[in-house]
């Protein structure tokens, strides 16, 4: 969170909880950066650094490539169910609840983060119908009747996460 807050416009990071086809469960980061190949490498060189990846495939790739990087997760003629919610930040409450929730989850669940950043952040509330205050979308995705995705409203106008 404290990196992807600082991340210039032309870099998007989504993170997800995702489950390998062999059953274990992986925190994924995916990171685009749409500017020059140098720049995007100093940028994003901090997650290079970051733990002990079991995998490492960030590369410049084509645009389309990126677009369809997840196809394979979604088999057609499957039907599957959406959840989103907005939330100001991603506290260690919220991640203790997707973590534990999503351990128990079908293997065919996903859990998305994305970072709702950039220009869309600098829109006052009133020039759109979208929650420009919010700085995170967290997205499930699950076969019908699977888990669920819950958000409830404090006085205060923040947001808790929770999953059922």
């Amino acid at each position: 969170m404290r990196f992807s807050s600082g991340a210039p416009d032309e870099l998007s990071l989504d993170a997800a909880l995702v489950t390998a086809p062999s059953g274990e469960r992986f925190f994924s980061i995916s990171a685009c950066y749409i500017g020059p190949l140098d720049e995007g490498q100093q940028i994003i060189q901090p997650l290079r650094e970051y733990g002990t990846p079991v995998e490492r495939r960030i590369a410049p790739v084509p645009y389309l490539q990126i677009q369809s990087a997840g196809d394979s997760l979604f088999p057609r003629g499957r039907r599957y169910y959406w959840k989103a919610q907005f939330m100001r930040e991603i506290t260690d409450q919220a991640i203790d609840t997707m973590l534990a929730t999503y351990m128990t989850a079908p293997s065919e669940s996903l859990l998305v983060l994305q970072q709702v950043g950039g220009a869309i952040s600098r829109v006052p509330m009133d020039g759109t119908p979208s929650p420009t205050e919010m700085h995170f979308t967290i997205a499930s995705r699950y076969r019908s009747g699977t888990i669920r995705l819950t958000t409830k409203r404090t006085s205060d106008g923040r947001a808790t996460c929770g999953m059922q």
